[in-house]
């Protein structure tokens, strides 16, 4: 009896969540104001280090880690029912897996003192490296260097003199840093993301996580969001991706390799740029052919204005 006992206690973290996971939770579904109760206190910080909001989003820290309209709908008027399953990691991290079986969707979360991001559970014993404007955590070092950190420094600095940042906006760079999240390959990347992709700008926590040594293009991303400060989180991709592109490249390629492409697409007529200003228009594309394209009136609208 007592074995059997002992059994259940060492279960019982996996299958009881504990009261703050609950109400986190349940603030999450219920759009509740309080919801940064239950968020690790340094998340929050993190979150709101560089002053950049967007319109219409209560809470920046959450974007990426949402529950779809559909899941939580369903949930309030009980149409769907969900079940919450704790299990205790190292370093005292939680990892929470929140599952409804009749909306046939799940999602796992991690929590340490309140809700972490992904990245803050996935990178947490990787090596960490700091530069002028980056906080850097490297999942295999052997891939990574002086001469990359160099460059993303430079970029930064190229960026902050085309979008004319005070004095003020570059020390709270130096100051706060951009998140580098440097993982080994993609399967990486999808583990933190969620995607599948080379790369991604994490705008809810200000961070790239990439599987690129120097990603301009997600950095451009943050820059300038940071220059703006106040913003509609869902730009239209013809400006956001085409601004990437323009000072950043794409795919590893560097911004005129990119444009050139964009010039005889346009030039040729088989892609025009006011054909792809609409969302529709731009996705509806092949993303080489857009994002080229987009790219190119983009560094014409920066040389001239």
């Amino acid at each position: 009896m007592y074995k059997y006992f002992l059994i259940l206690l060492l279960l019982a973290p996996a299958a009881f969540p504990q009261p703050n996971t609950v109400k986190f939770f349940d603030a999450l579904i219920n759009d509740k104001s309080d919801i940064n109760k239950f968020v690790n206190k340094d998340e929050l910080a993190k979150s709101e280090r560089f002053g950049i909001t967007y319109t219409g989003v209560k809470n920046k820290f959450l974007l990426g880690y949402e529950l779809p309209e559909e899941v939580k709908s369903g949930i309030i008027s009980g149409r769907y029912k969900y079940e919450v399953a704790e299990m205790p990691l190292e370093g005292g991290y939680v990892q929470v897996i929140f599952r409804s079986a009749d909306a046939n969707f799940s999602r796992v979360y991690y929590f340490n003192e309140g809700f972490v991001t992904n990245s803050t559970f996935i990178a947490s014993e990787w090596q960490k490296k700091e530069s002028k404007y980056f906080r850097f955590s490297i999942e295999e070092q052997k891939y990574f260097n002086e001469y990359c950190i160099k460059r993303l420094d430079d970029f930064v600095d190229m960026i902050a003199d085309t979008l004319h940042f005070t004095i003020s906006e570059r020390r709270i760079l130096e100051k706060e840093k951009i998140g580098y999240i440097f993982c080994k390959d993609e399967n990486t990347v999808e583990k933190i993301t969620g995607f599948k992709a080379k790369g991604m700008a994490m705008l809810g926590s200000d961070e790239v996580v990439t599987s690129y040594q120097t990603h301009f293009h997600e950095v451009a991303h943050i820059l300038i969001n940071y220059k703006l400060k106040k913003l509609g989180l869902y730009t239209l991709p013809f400006f956001m991706e085409g601004f990437a592109v323009a000072v950043g490249g794409r795919g590893g390629m560097a911004p005129r390799v990119v444009t050139d492409l964009g010039y005889y697409l346009q030039k040729s007529g088989i892609l025009t740029y006011d054909s792809i200003f609409t969302n529709d228009g731009f996705y509806d594309n092949d993303a080489s052919m857009s994002y080229a394209v987009a790219g190119l009136y983009n560094s014409f609208l920066l040389s001239e204005l």
